[in-house]
C-alpha cells in the first residue's frame, strides 16, 4: 500500500486521462516507447477471479489469480499526460486513448506548488487557420 500525502495529486486532478483497454492490447509497447513525456508505463496488475460452483453439498468457491501486464498512466506533477495523442496514433489495435478531464484542477495545484504556469506540450493542431508562420512569405521569385 502506498502512502498518501496531503498535497499529492490523483488521476482526477490531471488535465488528461489515459484510457486503456486490456482486452484489445497485444502488449507491443509502441505507446510507451512513443510517449515523449513519460506519461504512461508498463506495470503488472493482479487480477482475481472468484467463481461459485454448485454441487450436491452446496457451493464450492474456486479462486483464480493472475498477474497480467497493463499500461498505466503516471500520476506525477512532472510526467503528466499533455494530451498529444501520439499513443493513440501508434497503437495498432486502438487499445489506448486520451480523453480530456472535465473536472481537472491540475493547473491550480501546479501553480500553487511551483509558482509558475503549466508547461504545455504536444501538437497544437486544433485551430490551423490562424497560424502566422504558415502565412509568411520569405521571398518572391520573379521570372522574366
Amino acid at each position: 500500500m502506498t502512502d498518501i500525502n496531503i498535497n499529492s495529486i490523483s488521476k482526477d486532478d490531471l488535465p488528461w486521462i489515459v484510457e486503456y483497454d486490456s482486452e484489445k492490447c497485444m502488449l507491443c509497447g509502441h505507446c510507451v516507447a512513443a510517449c515523449s513525456f513519460g506519461a504512461i508505463k508498463v506495470d503488472v496488475q493482479k487480477r482475481k477471479k472468484v467463481r461459485a460452483i454448485s454441487n450436491e453439498e452446496g457451493f464450492q468457491i474456486d479462486e483464480d489469480q493472475k498477474a497480467i501486464p497493463v499500461i498505466r498512466q503516471v500520476i506525477d506533477a512532472n510526467n503528466f499526460c499533455r494530451g498529444c495523442g501520439i499513443c493513440t496514433k501508434v497503437c495498432p489495435n486502438g487499445a489506448i486513448k486520451v480523453t480530456r478531464n472535465q473536472t481537472e484542477i491540475f493547473g491550480t495545484r501546479y501553480r500553487a506548488k511551483t509558482s509558475q504556469s503549466v508547461k504545455r506540450g504536444g501538437r497544437s493542431n486544433l485551430h490551423t487557420e490562424g497560424r502566422t508562420l504558415d502565412k509568411i512569405k520569405v521571398g518572391i521569385l520573379i521570372l522574366i
